[in-house]
């Protein structure tokens, strides 16, 4: 994500990479030299661990989201990037990113330094874009991923599950 960033950034002066959440102080150590070694540690800014106000702050600041990660359970914090309407990127490794690929809620790409730049650049230079994924994002988790989309689904997982019961009970 740093690379990828830093090939971004020589052409937006004024953009600012923000890397919310934590992880093992080692690895966040290893991106801080990262980024001091590409020259771009004075456009990052690490907040560590974010939630509540401040995570919905970020979210509603942000002119784009990237989750590249080689595995993702799921991507919660895809899910919230796409229901707070941000446009967004993510690696074909992320559980959820067939959904948003399905629902042409975000761009999936391979966790490829010129795939992930390119589409951050594809996604700076196209407004039309921006405002088709916000609102594909939105509808992807209203219709999937909220309670009350979830709460159904459980519902008919139940319903399933007690009438394929009762069938196989029957003498």
């Amino acid at each position: 994500m740093l690379s990828a960033f830093q090939q971004v950034r020589g052409k937006i002066p004024e953009a600012l990479l923000v890397i919310a959440g934590d992880g093992d102080p080692k690895y966040v150590e290893g991106l801080r030299e990262k980024a001091r070694e590409l020259g771009c540690e004075s456009d990052v800014l690490w907040t560590g661990f974010v939630r509540g106000e401040e995570k919905a702050a970020l979210l509603a600041a942000a002119t784009l989201f990237v989750l590249p990660p080689y595995s993702e359970n799921f991507g919660i914090a895809a899910a919230e990037a796409l229901g707070a309407g941000v446009p967004s990127i993510l690696s074909e490794h992320v559980a959820i990113a067939q959904d948003a690929a399905t629902a042409k809620a975000a761009l999936i790409v391979p966790c490829e330094i010129t795939a992930i730049a390119d589409a951050m650049r594809q996604l700076l230079a196209d407004d039309d874009l921006c405002a088709r994924l916000r609102e594909q994002g939105f509808a992807l988790i209203r219709e999937r991923f909220s309670r009350e989309a979830v709460g159904q689904q459980l519902v008919e997982l139940y319903r399933d599950v007690v009438k394929e019961k009762t069938s196989t009970c029957a003498i």
